[in-house]
């Protein structure tokens, strides 16, 4: 168990918890930063076509890896709206 582990070997077992911690925030980090690049790209592509990137639309739109954070989304869907027509969403 895990708590037998913990108790053999507890150095080692908080140098693992803690790289997975840490590899899964990095992780997180990664999986943002795409979503923030994949969202600027939609949305500039939908104004170019005269649409209204909102934020069902552009969630519709994002590839099936895509991170699926909605308050997320919605922030980089605000900076990407301000970013590349000047207007902010609220």
């Amino acid at each position: 168990s895990t708590t037998r582990v913990y108790c053999l070997h507890g150095d080692l077992a908080r140098a693992i918890a803690a790289r997975h911690s840490k590899e899964r925030v990095e992780s997180m980090e990664r999986r943002r930063e795409l979503l923030r690049i994949e969202v600027f790209a939609i949305v500039k592509d939908m104004l170019d076509r005269g649409e209204r990137p909102i934020q069902a639309r552009v969630q519709k739109m994002l590839s099936a890896d895509s991170l699926k954070a909605w308050k997320t989304l919605g922030r980089f869907l605000n900076e990407a709206t301000e970013s590349v027509c000047g207007v902010s969403r609220g």
